[in-house]
Formats: structure tokens, C-alpha cells, sequence
């Protein structure tokens, strides 16, 4: 399935996510970086409030966490 074609953040992050999972893919640190990691992920398609959203779904769904602008992934930390 194409990235731009998914409509729900849910679906969004869940595409994200398993793109971070993959062997040598790197993984933003800083909420600024990841912010800009999942905009191009997505070919810049998405505006602001979409790249947040993606963002807290995948805040909600458990995959990450953010504290004073750093980023933690509970699945690699």
C-alpha cells in the first residue's frame, strides 16, 4: 500500500513504525528530527497537524515516548 494513500494516523504510524523497525534504518532522537523523518516519510504530503497526529498515534499506540524534545522508542530502548 502506498503511504500516501493511507488516510488514518493510526495506519500512518503503524506504516512509520515498521519502517523504523527495518535493520539499518536510523531513528530520530529529537522530537524536531522526527517530526521532519516522518514528513519526508510520507513525501511531504502531509501538513503540520498530520505529522502530529501520526506522531501522537504513535505516542498512543506505545511505540514512543517524548520528554523535553527527546524522543524514546519502547521497542529499542
Amino acid at each position: 500500500m502506498k503511504a500516501i494513500h493511507i488516510k488514518t494516523p493510526d495506519e500512518r504510524a503503524r506504516m512509520f513504525f515498521g519502517k523504523l523497525q527495518q535493520p539499518n534504518s536510523t531513528k530520530p532522537r529529537t522530537e524536531k528530527t522526527l517530526k521532519s523523518s516522518v514528513a519526508a516519510h510520507f513525501q511531504k504530503q502531509l501538513t503540520d497537524a498530520e505529522v502530529s497526529a501520526v506522531i501522537d498515534a504513535l505516542h498512543t499506540l506505545g511505540h514512543l515516548s517524548i520528554n523535553g524534545g527527546k524522543v524514546t522508542y519502547a521497542a529499542f530502548d
